[in-house]
């Protein structure tokens, strides 16, 4: 198995958005002194803002069963990925994927976690009481169930007003009038709004003119003799001050003239909280504020958001293609040791945070939106029936996140399972390279010398060590073998290093060239792989991920059959290669359900407007509810 490495493939993406932007410096919330409220800030007008886009890729049909041909078919695709542009819609097409955009929670969630949705807007018969239904209930780790009290508390803090939340992590009073609001679960998740206000937040734009400085200076110079004297003495007018009998004539005749009054020169200036445009922003930002978002929605459930730490890569056959993964949703464990050394269960829910903002040309944008009349402020997009044929930025946004899903389904189904390294029993992970027969100069450059201790290696006394001559003219054998101890002091006999080196000899290169062994490990040490939540009566695994663009989220579902994964990591290395007539296989009769990825989004909610953080969170704690269950509890 070998790792695909393209040029740019789907993980970096396009050109990342350089961290340092130019603005107001960005404050730390837990500074003793309070920071500067720039809504009252008179300063220069930033860019103009990002205008909102969202890609609106449509339902496909599904027409291709899975089988050897399809996979050598997907494999070649995957290979010939030298930069983001060549993905196409052909991609979409091979791995059957059906979309359907802009799905309710009451939809998208499995049925038995539906009851745990809120009602937005109570009927006249009052809010039903949940907390009856989960009083007695334990999670799958233990746990009481979350009851309605914690979840009102989360809602009570996110329905506060933007401008009164803000002000509370600044420091600053609150306005005239208004209270100061309590934030306690969501503080974190506060924070990193009020950075990415800076960048996206409209709401508090001023756009005024004033006069301008420069201009008014002048022209009252010229108006003010006495201003333009106290520059400098003038030798012509002290003369006249002197002498009352001198006349000048030009003055006389500028007197009996009129003085006009010029127009007053003025300039644009701005009061507000953005400092550069939206597409400037960096990712951390948004990556912060929405990894803070689902974390208050699964503390409550002994669940933590956690980083991946090897690189995230998709098993397709043998390439390993490399997917973007920004966060994972794991599970803490019942047994005190796991999870004080961090190991978490799962994964259950991922989270992708992506910085694109464009994802289609100035001029077809403008004109879906002449036709099309996207929502911005609720991120729905209506008449999307009329929607024209989607562009390729459309299309790799749609793969990265099904490549991300994959990644998930991929890595619950190790539950049970053993990790097979690459090349694990394969000759050349257990066999020395080129017949391994003693003897040679590898060997011979990496022998120890016997006349000088370990850990030391006779050096022309004329070459210093950091000389760059010295560096090229030796092997790498002939390189200094030893590292300076860690206590200090040098000399000393002890060790039986000599010459003052107490530290192991370092291993050369031609040393670590000679070591047979498997690829590197794909598996996290701090993941307990498990199927957590997955549906027991289902042979679907339901995969959920939060998407992130702008600053908005939307959650995905899409249920993935074990077939499907099989066929997906059946190896293609001894197939032959495809044919140039294999290249596009002629469409075959429909495949099974099995065969096909039913991908459902839900709209996208605004984390700057309160009704729709409220309406989030409703939906992502019934999803919690629902794979934290345990089994045998009816909920």
């Amino acid at each position: 198995m070998y790792t695909l490495k393209p040029k740019m493939h789907l993980e970096t993406g396009l050109v990342s958005q350089s961290p340092f932007v130019q603005g107001t410096p960005r404050h730390d919330s837990n500074a003793s002194s309070p920071a500067e409220d720039l809504t009252e800030k008179e300063r220069a007008p930033p860019p103009e803002p990002t205008p909102l886009d969202f890609p609106r890729y449509g339902p496909n049909e599904a027409t291709r069963p899975l089988n050897q041909r399809t996979h050598r078919h997907l494999s070649r695709l995957l290979i010939d990925i030298k930069k983001p542009q060549d993905v196409s819609e052909e991609y979409i097409r091979t791995l059957n994927v059906q979309a359907e955009r802009d799905v309710p929670f009451s939809d998208l969630l499995p049925e038995q976690s539906r009851q745990f949705l809120h009602p937005l807007q109570p009927d006249a018969s009052g809010k039903p009481d949940l907390s009856a239904s989960v009083k007695d209930l334990t999670t799958s780790n233990g746990h009481p169930m979350p009851d309605e009290e914690r979840f009102e508390a989360i809602k009570k803090e996110l329905l506060n007003d933007n401008d009164d939340a803000f002000r509370e992590i600044c420091r600053l009073s609150p306005r005239s009038g208004r209270e100061k609001p309590r934030l306690a679960q969501t503080r974190r998740f506060w924070t990193g709004l009020e950075r990415m206000s800076q960048f996206w937040d409209t709401s508090a734009d001023q756009f005024y003119e004033v006069p301008d400085e420069i201009t008014t200076q002048n022209k009252d110079t010229q108006s003010d003799p006495a201003k333009s004297e106290s520059k400098g003495p003038n030798p012509e007018k002290s003369e006249d001050a002197t002498n009352p009998t001198s006349t000048d004539p030009k003055s006389e005749d500028a007197m009996d003239v009129e003085p006009t009054s010029s127009p007053v020169r003025t300039r644009l200036v701005y009061k507000g909280r953005r400092t550069a445009r939206g597409s400037d922003m960096p990712e951390e930002q948004r990556d912060e504020a929405v990894r803070r978002f689902v974390e208050i929605i699964a503390w409550p459930y002994h669940c933590q958001v956690n980083t991946p730490n090897v690189p995230p890569r998709l098993a397709v056959g043998s390439l390993l293609f490399p997917v973007r993964h920004s966060f994972y949703v794991g599970r803490s464990p019942q047994a005190y040791d796991a999870a004080r050394k961090g190991i978490l269960e799962g994964p259950l829910v991922g989270l992708q945070c992506r910085g694109e903002t464009r994802f289609r040309p100035a001029t077809a944008a403008a004109a879906a939106s002449a036709s099309a009349q996207p929502d911005q402020s609720k991120g729905k997009i209506e008449n999307a029936a009329e929607t024209p044929q989607p562009h390729q930025p459309e299309v790799l946004d749609l793969i990265r996140e099904i490549g991300a899903m994959l990644l998930f389904a991929q890595e619950r189904a190790r539950e049970g399972t053993t990790e097979t390294r690459p090349g694990e029993g394969q000759w050349y992970t257990t066999v020395p390279r080129w017949g391994g027969g003693p003897g040679g100069e590898v060997e011979a450059s990496s022998a120890p010398n016997t006349d000088t201790p370990v850990g030391e290696e006779k050096r022309p006394p004329a070459e210093p060590e950091s000389s760059p001559t010295t560096t090229s003219s030796r092997g790498p054998a002939e390189r200094p073998l030893h590292k300076k101890p860690r206590g200090g002091g040098g000399g000393g006999g002890g060790g039986g290093g000599g010459g003052g080196s107490g530290g192991p000899r370092r291993m050369t290169m031609a040393e670590k060239w000679k070591i047979i062994q498997p690829g590197p490990s794909g598996w996290d040490r701090k993941v307990t792989y498990k199927k957590v939540g997955k549906d027991e009566r289902s042979e679907f695994d339901d995969i959920f991920l939060v998407s992130s663009l702008n600053h908005h989220i939307s959650l995905l579902r899409l249920p993935v059959h074990p077939d499907y994964l099989a066929w997906l990591a059946s190896p293609s290395s001894s197939s032959p290669p495809p044919s140039p007539e294999e290249s596009a296989p002629p469409p075959p009769p429909p495949p099974p359900p099995q065969h096909r990825l039913n991908l459902q989004r839900t709209r996208w909610f605004d984390l700057f407007d309160k009704d729709d953080r409220v309406e989030a969170l409703n939906g992502l704690w019934a999803l919690m509810a629902y794979l934290m269950r345990r089994e045998g509890n009816s909920i």
